[in-house]
C-alpha cells in the first residue's frame, strides 16, 4: 500500500503469523471506511476531491481478496463504495447503521474479507463492536482514515487486531 510505514509492515507481518498459528481457522481481514468528502445537502453526492478519494480507496485495496462490500443506502456512501465494487466486480450490499450491533455480529459470523463505507459516526462504533478494542471517535473533518480489523476465529485473549491505514 502507498503509505506503509515499517511499523505497518511489522503489524502485517504479526499478522500473518496469527494467521499461520490460528490452525485450521481462516482470518477475515474487514476495511471499515467512512465516506468520501461530501457535497452540501440531505444526502449529497460526493465533491470532486471525495471522488478522487474513493478512487485513491479502490487502487489501495484493488489487491486484497475483497469477498463482499457494505455501504449504507446514501450517496456519497455508495459512490465512495461503487470504484472499489467496480474493480472486484462485486455488488454492493446496504446494511442498516441504525442496528450496528447485528450488523457487527453478521459480520462476525460470515467472517469474509470485507468492505465496509459508513459514516464518521458509525464507523468507529462498527470497529469498537467488531473488534472489543478502544477506538477514538471521528470527527466531521475526517476523511482518510482506513480500519483494518482483522477477526481471527477460535482465538483466545485477542480476537480481532484493528491496524489503521491512510487513504491520503
Amino acid at each position: 500500500m502507498k503509505n506503509y510505514s515499517l511499523l505497518n509492515q511489522r503489524v502485517v507481518m504479526v499478522l500473518l503469523l496469527i494467521v499461520m498459528c490460528a490452525g485450521h481457522s481462516l482470518a477475515a481481514t474487514i476495511y471499515l471506511i467512512r465516506h468520501a468528502e461530501k457535497q452540501l445537502g440531505d444526502d449529497p453526492s460526493l465533491t470532486q476531491q471525495g471522488e478522487q478519494r474513493a478512487q485513491r480507496i479502490a487502487h489501495l485495496l484493488s489487491t486484497a481478496e475483497i469477498e463482499v462490500i457494505y455501504s449504507t443506502n446514501y450517496l456519497r456512501t455508495k459512490a465512495t463504495a461503487k470504484p472499489i465494487a467496480e474493480i472486484k466486480n462485486l455488488p454492493i450490499i446496504t446494511y442498516d447503521a441504525g442496528d450496528l450491533e447485528n450488523f457487527a455480529q453478521q459480520l462476525l459470523k460470515e467472517n469474509k474479507n470485507a468492505v465496509i463505507v459508513g459514516h464518521s459516526n458509525t464507523t468507529p462504533d462498527l470497529v469498537r463492536l467488531m473488534s472489543q478494542q478502544v477506538v477514538p471517535d471521528m470527527d466531521e473533518a475526517t476523511y482518510h482514515l482506513i480500519y483494518q480489523v482483522v477477526v481471527i476465529p477460535e482465538a483466545t485473549g485477542q480476537p480481532a487486531v484493528v491496524n489503521v491505514l491512510n487513504s491520503d
